[in-house]
């Protein structure tokens, strides 16, 4: 049988790592939305046609689309194990570790995090570098 200090131990590192993977996620998007962002700068003050241009538009926005996806989902799984794994945290009774359940507020950083990768996408497909006319 597994004592309870040893399950205690188990769930708290089971917190530490939801919450890393919630940040590794957003570093994921933070490195490729940059990549795609500056390709299509890039790319888009080469020589292209017109019918180019709007494929590449058309190919930009709709990685920024699955970028969001993907990595949003990524951040709310590992929100919803760290919840999980918080509430499990809280069932523990012991003097000297006190863990109250888990509330909303808690997870207020992934949120904006979310928020602010749905809005960075809004600007990009907004102000498509491509959508800007080629000298």
């Amino acid at each position: 049988m597994i004592s309870d200090e040893k399950q205690y131990e188990f769930v708290g590192s089971m917190l530490k790592d939801r919450l890393d993977r919630g940040r590794d996620a957003l570093r994921l998007f933070l490195q490729l939305f940059s990549a795609i962002v500056g390709g299509s700068i890039w790319l888009s003050i080469q020589d292209l046609t017109p019918a180019g241009r709007m494929a590449y538009e058309r190919a930009s926005n709709a990685l920024i689309v699955l970028l969001i996806v993907v990595t949003g989902a990524m951040i709310w799984r590992a929100t919803a194990g760290w919840w999980g794994y918080r509430q499990k945290l809280s069932e523990f009774e012991f003097e000297n570790h006190p863990a109250p359940p888990p509330k909303c507020v808690a997870i207020l950083a992934e949120a904006l995090m979310l928020i602010c990768m749905v809005a960075a996408g809004g600007f990009f497909i907004y102000f498509n570098p491509f959508n800007i006319p080629s000298n």
